[in-house]
């Protein structure tokens, strides 16, 4: 099956998947990704052992290769970065209007659905999607005072999006 078919194919998940791959490994992978070989500071590099250094130096390498090799992938398919960010964007706006028109509704089942492939979808429960109803609700009204105590209270209980205050998912998004 070639990446074309398999993108067409996979797509409900692979595009969410993705996403929820950049917003996990984007903030704890950047802090990684920041730290390779061509940029560790020497006193850092230094507070490994020999093996350990090299098997950061391999790491990299195997990065650099797997990128390089996919970066040709998707250019022999006619995959540009612009395109399959439009696709990705698509989606993520299609599906905050989906999540959007579940918490409008108070749809705990179709919000449900919505995000069950997602970071949240184990963490959802119907006391946690009333408060996101609250959250969305207090947003529209422009109480962003009240929708940001509720995020918070949802982030200290460890279900949150960017933080406290973050922007991030539904009902916490400025609207």
């Amino acid at each position: 099956m070639n990446l074309t078919n398999y993108l067409m194919k996979h797509t409900q998940r692979a595009i969410p998947a993705l996403l929820v791959g950049l917003a996990v490994f984007g903030s704890a992978g950047a802090a990684y990704a920041a730290f390779t070989p061509h940029t560790l500071p020497t006193d850092v590099l230094a507070t490994f052992t020999a093996d350990q250094k090299d098997a950061i130096e391999k790491a990299q390498a195997i990065r650099d290769e797997a990128h390089t090799k996919a970066q040709a992938v998707l250019e022999a398919a006619g995959v540009s970065k612009d395109a399959l960010h439009d696709a990705m964007k698509a989606h993520r706006e299609k599906q905050h209007e989906a999540m959007d028109a579940a918490l409008d509704a108070n749809d705990y089942a179709a919000f449900k659905a919505l995000v069950a492939d997602g970071p949240m979808g184990d963490k959802l429960t119907e006391d946690i999607f009333a408060k996101l109803v609250k959250i969305h609700a207090l947003q529209k009204s422009g109480d962003k005072e009240g929708a940001h105590e509720l995020r918070k209270e949802l982030h200290d209980a460890g279900f949150g999006f960017g933080g406290p205050g973050g922007p991030h998912g539904p009902g916490m998004r400025d609207n």
